[in-house]
């Protein structure tokens, strides 16, 4: 178990992340949102 005074490292060193496979984005308006990822980003 990790204390609440322990720093936890990250797993990545700075700079190696070449690509991402997916993000996850919070929205207000579903259909909009669609529309907008889905016709006009494509």
């Amino acid at each position: 178990m990790v204390s609440s005074s322990e720093v936890i490292k990250p797993t990545l060193s700075p700079g190696s992340l070449r690509r991402v496979h997916h993000i996850a984005l919070n929205v207000k308006d579903i259909q909009a949102s669609r529309h907008f990822y889905g016709t006009v980003l494509g």
